[in-house]
């Protein structure tokens, strides 16, 4: 703790201290002794208060900071997906099929940047993630057009695999929802063909906005 002997102080240093300190009772009949003495007690009480005010700074520090970061998430991306949304999100570092998979969004921290999320598949796996392995889910499919390199939810599974844009996507009739005709790579049939499958357009992703533009083979360099 801080200790000053404020007995070494003149007394015309000691009055103008305690008039900072708001003392407004009589000092000029008060001797050096006692002045000192009341100045070390407002002293001590100052550091107190101005712990605490130096406490709330840090407090409105802090709460402004997250402000800011919340601020600057909403700017940078405007497509921050909230608690109970379902979204892609990578859960393997590597580029690959099944890399991204459907989570469900628990919890958004605007400080750090980052989701928890619940895979869909295995309610028990839960994961922390940066903002930038997380996708919202689109059900629009006019962003397509035949021959876009994609990510998507194979049949009867919830993850994502490489795959191309067939056809261009068609407005849907009525009620019902985008789909998206997609050939998955290395999914050819008994006759050596990839069939065309039809898949909601939510659970389609361009590679590109995933940062998924790499080759997962060599195919190049085979003979």
């Amino acid at each position: 703790p801080m200790s000053i002997d404020f007995r070494k102080l003149n007394g015309n240093c000691l009055q103008r201290i305690l008039k900072y300190y708001g003392y407004d009772n009589s000092i000029h009949n008060i001797n050096h002794e006692e002045l000192a003495n009341l100045v070390t007690i407002y002293f001590k009480k100052s550091l107190v208060s101005d712990s605490d005010v130096l406490n709330n700074v840090i407090k409105k520090i802090a709460n402004k900071d997250i402000g800011t970061k919340q601020s600057q998430a909403r700017r940078n991306n405007g497509n921050i997906a909230r608690p109970g949304e379902q979204v892609a999100a990578k859960v393997l570092r590597a580029n690959e099929d099944g890399s991204w998979i459907l989570a469900n969004v628990l919890d958004v921290d605007y400080q750090t940047q980052t989701y928890e999320v619940q895979d869909e598949d295995d309610m028990n796996r839960i994961v922390t993630l940066p903002f930038s392995e997380v996708r919202r889910l689109d059900d629009n499919a006019s962003r397509f057009k035949r021959g876009d390199k994609v990510l998507a939810v194979f049949p009867d599974t919830t993850s994502f695999y490489r795959a191309s844009i067939a056809k261009n996507p068609r407005p849907p009739q009525g009620n019902s929802n985008w789909e998206v005709i997609v050939r998955f790579d290395d999914d050819e049939d008994a006759t050596g063909k990839s069939p065309a499958r039809k898949i909601p357009a939510r659970f389609v992703v361009r590679r590109q906005d995933l940062g998924d533009d790499d080759d997962y083979g060599c195919d190049d360099n085979d003979n």
